[in-house]
């Protein structure tokens, strides 16, 4: 299983960055080499209510920010990096 931490901050790359370089952190933090696809992790993301308040699915593979939540966005996008600096060494 996957944290929630982790499918946060891999949709923030997402968002931010694109598709494309969401499926290179799926492979940079090695979630490849315990089984999961970047198809499970990507409708894991999209099939959790908790990520996908803050995002809105244009495609199965384009999410951006929902304008209702942007402050929201934010904040969650800061909780992310935060997340990720200080446990980059784990992953």
């Amino acid at each position: 299983m996957i944290s929630i931490e982790l499918l946060k901050y891999l949709a923030y790359i997402w968002v931010t960055d694109g598709y494309a370089e969401f499926k290179v952190w799926v492979k940079d933090v090695g979630l490849l080499d315990k089984d999961f696809t970047i198809t499970e992790i990507r409708k894991t993301i999209l099939d959790d209510d908790e990520l996908m308040r803050y995002y809105i699915k244009n495609s199965a593979y384009e999410i951006v920010e929902n304008p209702v939540y942007q402050n929201s966005c934010d904040k969650l996008a800061k909780e992310c990096v935060l997340w990720y600096e200080d446990n980059s060494h784990r992953i």
